[in-house]
């Protein structure tokens, strides 16, 4: 298998690949610099730096899709879906740099309980997932 792509030039370890085709989509973070408009549209929906009502406005304006109140909706989900996973990347980021510190569990907890607003047995939750 070699890579094939068709904009960019990010590089992939060979084991990497697996038996699978595989499409990897890096989407930048302002969403500008690609002239191709499946990427740019992508970046609008998933990168951070933007309101949900700036995304929508964008996707009228430079895309031409009419923001009806079930796709603002579904816009918006996946504005939450972005957001939810940057802030997981950081709480495992934080668990990761309290564990190489010498950090007890307990330590580790108490701060993304106070950090990141989680109960205890969600903070536990992310103890348990290696960093």
């Amino acid at each position: 298998m070699v890579p094939e792509p068709i904009e960019g030039n990010v590089v992939e370890k060979e084991e990497d690949y697996d038996l699978l085709d595989v499409v990897v989509i890096s989407v930048n973070k302002d969403g500008t610099e690609s002239e191709n408009r499946l990427l740019k549209l992508l970046s609008t929906l998933f990168t951070a730096g933007k309101t949900k009502e700036q995304r929508k406005d964008i996707l009228e304006t430079e895309f031409g899709i009419p923001m009806t109140v079930e796709l603002g909706q579904e816009v918006e989900r996946m504005c939450n879906l972005s957001e939810a996973i940057l802030n997981e990347g950081k709480i495992l980021g934080t668990v990761e740099t309290m564990r190489d510190d010498g950090k007890s569990e307990q330590e580790i907890i108490s701060r993304l309980m106070e950090k990141f607003h989680l109960t205890e047995d969600e903070a536990r939750d992310y103890i348990k997932v290696p960093a």
